[in-house]
């Protein structure tokens, strides 16, 4: 109801169509029809891990990540003797039932993809037309050793897959936080023709946070699918002609002053945003900004009016998951204090206007029933699509690709505000490979300063049980600890250094 509401109070009201809920991924598709679109709109069914002989897990710690489907894989490992295959740019925990861990060289996503599809045609796997013309580098052999990996491996990826009676293929947050996710997903695309993945089984990028499949579904996007949009249009009567910006080109708008107002809804894109410098200019530079949300956070700080929001446990609610199932949750007690549910919030905006949105709360759900009941899954491309890599620099100075996401006890930006879990993790870390910590002469509970081409912070470190290559990881769930300060938004591989800080 609060995600449907507040599209149409920014479509209808506003007569605006920059409306984003993707505010923690930095240079966002612009339309609907692009690979990463597809990918993320593609059918899933969680049951259907269960009996996948093949299971594939790319650019996801499946464990901090979906934790219900890292239950299903274990499952389909003990019961069906899956053969199950984790590929990523560091070792993960969730790889415990791996047959293989790929571990591939930061920023060289989708050379990998690109090197199974050249294994699979140089071994008479898969006939690919004129897709080799269509990639780089040329052989899988070249391609796996940009990439860092075993040739051989490689291969065994390849034959799995062509092999597979079932298969199920997984994307995650570490291609969607990429700059290029695009061309990631346009290999993939490319991976699943060649293989004919979704004809056997299934791929798709799934949605980190509840509802993220709630909001695609009811188009909170600049563009939504068109299924969705046309739905959209049957029901208000008009659409905005207004140019749609992504939520990373409003900030750069608002940085132009460009665009002079916002409201952000249930959100700290202050903490999150992967570039913290440019966000903090980007919205000081408005003239009026509205921010609704549970606590004061970094976000409301800059706001002109902050307005209280009630938690998921103080009304009852509807949430999409992963596979699009519509789920309940029951209001377990009442609002506190002057907070209110968020389409409560955007209603009073609304009739303040002088344009309720919403005759009755049943034809508010009448209409949200009509957009859930639509299939918004996008068409795969014509044909194969261009992937042709551009090595990333690297740099001496600054040695470490830095990855960042969430603490496995905790969960975006509102989680240390519970006691318990953070009796499990308090503060931020930098976890690393016991070899990286030995050669800077570092033991878990040492202060380290961490910098960037941006930014610094002083962290603890926390020596890792499962990575063991040059990568460090840092979570990005404490207010404390400014890990987005590191982050450039145009920069795909982020890189930092470490040093010691003596007591």
């Amino acid at each position: 109801a609060t995600l449907h509401s507040f599209s149409k109070l920014i479509r209808t009201t506003l007569g605006s169509n920059n409306i984003d809920f993707r505010t923690d991924y930095r240079m966002l598709p612009r339309t609907p029809q692009s690979p990463h679109e597809v990918l993320t709109s593609r059918p899933f069914t969680i049951a259907d891990i269960d009996d996948s002989d093949v299971i594939v897990t790319f650019g996801t710690d499946l464990l901090k990540e979906h934790r219900n489907e890292y239950l299903r894989v274990r499952r389909a490992f003990n019961f069906n003797n899956s053969k199950i295959y984790v590929l990523n740019p560091y070792q993960v925990k969730a790889a415990d039932v791996a047959v293989r861990e790929l571990t591939y060289t930061a920023g060289c996503d989708e050379t990998l993809i690109n090197a199974i599809c050249l294994a699979a045609m140089e071994d008479g796997l898969a006939d690919g037309g004129d897709l080799k013309s269509k990639i780089s580098p040329s052989t899988a052999a070249e391609a796996a050793q940009q990439c860092g990996v075993a040739l051989d491996h490689v291969r065994e990826v390849a034959q799995a897959i062509a092999g597979g009676r079932k298969i199920t293929f997984i994307i995650g947050e570490i291609v969607n936080r990429s700059q290029e996710r695009e061309l990631i997903s346009a290999a993939l695309c490319n991976l699943n023709r060649l293989f004919g993945i979704e004809k056997r089984g299934q791929i798709a990028i799934l949605g980190r946070y509840a509802n993220s499949a709630g909001a695609a579904k009811l188009g909170l996007l600049p563009d939504p699918a068109p299924a969705v949009k046309s739905k959209l249009t049957e029901l208000w009567g008009k659409w905005p002609e207004a140019e749609p910006l992504t939520a990373d080109k409003m900030l750069v708008n608002m940085k132009k002053e460009e665009v002079n107002g916002g409201i952000i809804l249930g959100d700290n894109p202050v903490m999150l945003y992967p570039d913290r410098e440019f966000i903090r200019v980007s919205l000081e530079k408005l003239d009026f900004l509205v921010v609704a949300d549970m606590f004061e956070t970094e976000t409301t700080a800059l706001a002109d009016v902050v307005l209280p929001l009630s938690t998921w446990a103080e009304y009852d609610g509807y949430y999409v998951n992963l596979e699009g199932r519509t789920q309940r949750a029951n209001k377990a007690l009442p609002p506190m204090f002057e907070s209110r549910p968020g389409y409560a919030i955007v209603d009073a905006i609304a009739e303040q206007m002088g344009a309720p949105l919403f005759a009755t709360d049943q034809a508010r759900h009448d209409e949200i029933k009509q957009l859930l009941a639509i299939d918004s899954a996008l068409p795969w491309p014509e044909g194969y699509l261009e992937v042709k890599p551009a090595p990333d620099a690297g740099g001496d100075e600054y040695p470490m690709a830095l990855f960042i996401g969430d603490d496995p006890h905790h969960s975006g930006y509102v989680t240390e505000k519970a006691n318990s879990l953070m009796n499990f993790v308090g503060e931020a870390y930098i976890e690393m490979s016991p070899s990286l910590a030995r050669s800077h002469e570092l033991s878990t509970g040492d202060s380290v300063r961490v910098e960037s081409e941006v930014g610094k912070i002083i962290v603890p470190v926390k020596v890792s049980d499962t990575i063991r290559n040059d990568v460090v990881f840092i979570p990005r769930n404490f207010a404390s600890t400014a890990v987005t300060s590191l982050l450039m938004r145009k920069r795909r591989v982020d890189r930092v250094k470490i040093s010691k800080v003596e007591r």
